[in-house]
């Protein structure tokens, strides 16, 4: 028997309850998936949540960017980390995928550094280890690798261990584009409909923290959707 898909999540947010459409979205994606013939690859497919904020990116006061890591973990990140000494060990035993040294620096201004820079997700430096990476800034900040405070991603050695945990975990980090637009894959379809309703409340509340004080609350998230 043939069944009927079921309706296609195409409204905002404001117009239904976050938790519904969730769940409206998960059970479409679940009847395309039952859908697929058995012999083709089955592809795990990525829930994507787009805002579209009232902010003009024009105005240093009106930027918004910042850094989260999700309740549950959807993706594996790959983890550089610049530190020396003890704190090196502290991040390879923390789960740290590479430790970055002035030899990694040197390879980043080689002609294929920007092949090299792209394997990475993610670059975290401690306070002593961060002066290295001056001469890469340029190639590192424009692919939002750069190690900022404001991403959490340059720490004291104290904070070393927690920083690299929470990225491994599950880290997004965004950034509202010129047209204030701010997309983000939160979760895969293949995990439980409450992972996945976590991860995309805790993305939105996230997004909603760092709005800029020269934004009223109101109108501040024009439209927001799924897909």
């Amino acid at each position: 028997k043939t069944r009927r898909p079921p309706a296609r999540s195409t409204a905002p947010l404001a117009v239904y309850d976050v938790l519904n459409l969730i769940q409206l979205r998960w059970k479409e994606k679940m009847y395309h998936r039952a859908q697929t013939r058995p012999h083709r690859v089955q592809v795990d497919e990525t829930v994507e949540v787009c805002l579209h904020l009232n902010v003009d990116v024009r105005k240093a006061d009106q930027m918004v960017r910042g850094a989260t890591s999700l309740p549950h973990s959807h993706r594996e990140v790959k983890l550089l980390v610049f530190a020396e000494g003890a704190d090196a060990e502290t991040a390879r035993a923390s789960g740290a995928d590479e430790i970055g040294n002035q030899t990694t620096v040197d390879e980043f201004l080689e002609a294929n550094g920007k092949k090299k820079a792209k394997q990475w997700d993610v670059m975290i430096a401690t306070q002593d280890s961060v002066k290295m990476l001056g001469k890469v800034s340029r190639l590192l900040g424009p692919r939002r690798l750069m190690p900022t405070p404001k991403a959490g991603t340059l720490v004291a050695s104290a904070d070393l261990s927690d920083a690299v945990k929470r990225v491994k975990h599950s880290y997004i980090s965004y950034r509202a584009d010129r047209f204030g637009h701010i997309s983000a894959g939160v979760a895969k379809c293949s995990m439980p409909l409450e992972d996945i309703q976590d991860n995309v409340l805790s993305f939105v509340k996230s997004i909603l923290d760092v709005r800029p004080q020269a934004v009223k609350a109101q109108g501040y998230v024009l439209k927001a959707y799924m897909k």
